[in-house]
């Protein structure tokens, strides 16, 4: 399993050792095969000076101070955003760069995400805020169970000290930024990892929205679809019902118990709205709004009518809600459970109906 960390890095390179150092203090470790670090041109200089072998190898040192498993920065790892002309960008302060910016960590996330072979961390340390908003955005709608999203916090003595990268094992002074004359004690600098709870959205979407190699912006009015207010519109004139703008075809016998329970949703308050089996009132409120539907001398309203002469029993109340399930994850498919019938209490005593706002729901002529 490759473990993949994932940086920001700006004019403060000491966020890749200070977030690894905090990673091998963990218990269990947790060593990263690969680093990818988000950069500049200006942030490359400062990681090519401090953290790499060619400049003060501070990497290198963390590395051999701790004894912890190799663990190099490959420059194909180093990842310098680029306009369109392939140019490295200097700054994100622009909205054009911070684009190029969003763009670039989607398309990251989604590469190292999607692949099963890799367990992903990310920290948001390091780089100007919008960038850390941009890679956690990201991991929301990437991330799986076992990905990661922290933040490193450095005791603010410490905190973008330029003598300062990691706690090391031996004594070692530097001297406030504020205080010049106020000697440090590096060796007992606390650096912490924070783990950032964050919602996994890729489980809503679909695998065609997880894979397909979408622009930041793209991507989140992809997702903004999956999010959109319900809405669940009742046509009784054509005997047809609505949910999310798009028709969901139903007989209509399931028509009419679906328009049935939409209008007790609307009428009553909870929990009057819910229905129970074995109720003849129940039985005849419902068979009222069928022969609306189908018609009083009707086969199918007879038929019913006969069905329920004692009452609406469980075997009855399953069955219809279990086709209008069927019938919205055909067309709706994960957004389903909006518009899905609810169960609620327990067996021998449960209860149906809908579980979604009054305002959600419009019935027609």
């Amino acid at each position: 399993m490759r473990r993949i960390l994932i940086l920001p890095v700006g004019l403060i390179p000491q966020v890749v050792t200070e977030a690894i150092y905090a990673l091998a203090m963990e218990t269990p470790q947790w060593i990263p095969t690969d680093v990818v670090l988000i950069t500049t041109a200006t942030g490359l200089e400062r990681i090519e000076t401090q953290l790499l072998p060619e400049g003060d190898n501070w990497l290198g040192k963390l590395v051999e101070e701790y004894e912890l498993p190799e663990i190099t920065i490959n420059r194909k790892e180093i990842k310098v955003l680029e306009d369109s002309t392939c140019t490295p960008i200097k700054d994100t302060r622009s909205e054009r760069e911070l684009m190029i910016a969003a763009n670039t960590i989607t398309e990251l996330l989604r590469e190292y995400c999607n692949d099963e072979s890799t367990e992903v961390h990310t920290v948001i340390s390091g780089a100007r805020t919008a960038l850390g908003f941009y890679l956690g955005y990201a991991m929301s709608l990437y991330g799986r169970m076992d990905d990661r999203l922290s933040h490193v916090w450095v005791h603010p003595e410490f905190e973008k000290h330029p003598s300062f990268f990691y706690p090391h094992r031996d004594s070692r002074t530097i001297y406030s930024l504020s205080s010049p004359e106020k000697a440090l004690e590096a060796s007992q600098a606390a650096v912490e990892l924070v783990d950032i709870p964050f919602v996994r959205l890729r489980y809503g979407l679909t695998n065609q929205q997880i894979e397909a190699p979408l622009s930041f912006t793209d991507l989140i009015q992809t997702v903004q679809k999956r999010v959109k207010t319900p809405e669940l519109v009742f046509a009784t004139k054509s005997n047809k019902v609505f949910a999310d703008g798009h028709e969901v075809p139903m007989p209509p016998s399931t028509f009419s118990w679906f328009l049935w329970l939409a209008l007790r949703h609307v009428d009553y308050p909870h929990p009057d709205n819910l229905i129970k089996a074995n109720d003849a009132t129940l039985a005849l409120e419902y068979l009222d709004v069928y022969k609306s539907i189908v018609g009083e001398m009707s086969y199918e309203y007879e038929t019913a009518s006969e069905i329920l002469s004692q009452g609406i029993e469980r075997e009855y109340i399953w069955e219809k809600n279990s086709r209008i399930k069927k019938n919205l994850k055909c067309v709706l498919g994960e957004r389903a459970d909006i518009y899905d019938v609810a169960s609620f209490s327990s067996r021998p005593n449960t209860l149906y109906g809908l579980d979604i706002k009054r305002s959600h729901i419009r019935i027609s002529n």
